[in-house]
């Protein structure tokens, strides 16, 4: 997975933040703070490229075309794939200490429990 440049990653926030919604790049730019239409089109180009978003779909605005655009990685999606196994086990380590919010605790653990049965099934 390509590491992303600071802006690359403005505009993959603006999509993490509004999951499953497919973006134009006029959308982007009134979630933005401050990105021109122009940075905003050069940056989705570059995603594009990277793969870190697709054309999900073409919009009309009055009589104009726009690409609509999704991202291809969730946030923890594009994390994960950034860090080796071992810091990934580290931060996973870490967060269940910190954790207090037993519900959560539990839904950690019915995950581990159901990866666990996956494996040996295997």
């Amino acid at each position: 997975m390509a590491k992303m440049t600071k802006r690359e990653s403005d505009v993959m926030e603006i999509f993490w933040n509004h999951p499953g919604e497919q973006l134009s790049a006029s959308d982007i730019m009134n979630y933005s703070d401050g990105l021109s239409i122009y940075t905003i089109q050069q940056i989705l180009r570059r995603l594009l490229e990277n793969n870190m978003v697709v054309v999900s779909g073409v919009s009309t605005n009055k009589k104009a075309l726009m690409r609509m655009y999704s991202p291809v990685y969730s946030r923890a999606e594009y994390i994960s794939g950034s860090v080796d196994m071992k810091t990934m086990e580290a931060l996973a380590m870490h967060f269940v200490s910190d954790v207090d919010d037993e519900q959560m605790l539990e839904r950690i653990k019915q995950k581990i429990e159901q990866r666990q049965k996956e494996l040996k099934g295997q």
